[in-house]
């Protein structure tokens, strides 16, 4: 260790062959650029952790909770839509929207319009929608809302619930009335 401060204290700053002047104003440009440096990390950090506080205590209310669409096991459409109707009826309406999708992807895949497979997108399921059903605008404009709702910003308000059901209901008619 003494031996490193020697060579430190020893240690001369390089010959630039500048004048005093210039050599002086390079020191506090490096000295400010630092400090600079340092305040951005800081401020950084401060910011970083007020979003992480925030987040948490936003989340801890029913209103502040963002849950994430996930597939619900059911074993047919009838089972997907009973489990609709109850979450709506508590009121649980981004979870009904959820069980929507699967009693809908559930439901079409009977009438074989679509070919139901855990590992698909939505998307995947709108350009397998055969574009000569007359409900097929209906059927993408429905899961543009619900991505919208479940994975985008959007809140699931009753009257949103509403609205998509409306277009869940026309889907499947338009399904019943073409073979």
């Amino acid at each position: 260790m003494q031996w490193l401060v020697r060579k430190l204290m020893e240690w001369g700053r390089p010959d630039l062959n500048l004048s005093e002047g210039l050599l002086g104003v390079l020191q506090w440009l490096l000295v400010i650029w630092c400090v600079l440096t340092l305040l951005a990390i800081l401020v950084h950090i401060i910011w970083t952790l007020t979003v992480l506080v925030r987040t948490r205590s936003q989340g801890s209310g029913a209103e502040g909770r963002r849950l994430r669409f996930r597939r619900v096991p059911a074993a047919s459409y009838q089972e997907a839509q009973e489990q609709m109707r109850r979450l709506a009826e508590r009121g649980a309406l981004r979870e009904a929207l959820s069980l929507m999708m699967t009693a809908l992807l559930l439901w079409l895949d009977e009438a074989g319009v679509v070919k139901w497979h855990q590992s698909k997108t939505n998307g995947d399921y709108v350009r397998e929608y055969p574009s000569s059903r007359a409900a097929q605008d209906i059927f993408r404009r429905f899961v543009g809302a619900f991505d919208n709702v479940v994975y985008g910003a959007a809140p699931c308000e009753p009257e949103t619930y509403v609205r998509m059901h409306a277009m869940f209901d026309q889907v499947m008619s338009d399904v019943s009335r073409q073979p």
